[in-house]
């Protein structure tokens, strides 16, 4: 065997080496992340098995994310793109985060909106007492919901919305904008915000 064949050999077998250790490291990043999340998750109540199916320089991404009993969810979610770049995260911000096919079921008894498993999140005031995951995401430049649908059971009947819902954080305050159609018991309706 030549020097020439030898070196080939070599190069080919630490080229495989090195991209089974990426593929290594890229999995152990997701799994990390995977954990943090459930993790914060449960330290604010909610049991939830979410997936990261990515995890990079540029953000990540969750797939599959559902709050509440398996047979009639609260709140699902098809996918949450949260997105950042190195000089965003230096300079203290994060990007942003797109939530595509989000569907949340609320209800409206006694007065009051009930969000079922998501009372513990919503209601519960960051006062320090529950479990530090480190888990913590830098101010964001916008939250963009693509593909929303809300429904909302009330004792006059079910009330049903779907449509863009987009909120932008800069110096100036948060503005928000959204165009919803839906069905209520009264008829068809429309807003735009």
């Amino acid at each position: 065997m030549g020097a020439r064949r030898r070196r080939r050999i070599a190069l080919l077998v630490v080229t495989a080496a090195g991209v089974l250790l990426a593929a290594a490291l890229a999995a152990g990043r997701r799994a990390l992340a995977e954990r943090a999340l459930v993790r914060w998750l449960g330290a604010h109540g909610i049991r939830a098995a979410p997936r990261v199916a990515a995890f990079g320089l540029g953000g990540f991404e969750i797939r599959g994310l559902t709050v509440g009993s398996s047979g009639a969810p609260d709140l699902m979610v098809g996918r949450i793109v949260v997105r950042w770049s190195p000089w965003s995260l230096l300079a203290g911000r994060a990007g942003g985060i797109d939530v595509f096919g989000a569907r949340l079921k609320l209800g409206w008894t006694d007065g009051r909106l009930a969000a079922g498993a998501l009372e513990t999140l919503l209601e519960r005031p960051d006062t320090g007492d529950t479990p530090d995951t480190g888990a913590r995401l830098p101010p964001l430049e916008a939250v963009r919901f693509h593909d929303l649908r809300i429904t909302l059971a009330t004792p006059a009947g079910r009330i049903a919305a779907r449509g863009p819902l987009e909120a932008v954080f800069d110096a100036g305050g948060t503005r928000a904008s959204a165009t919803f159609r839906g069905t209520t018991p009264w008829g068809p309706v429309a807003l735009a915000a």
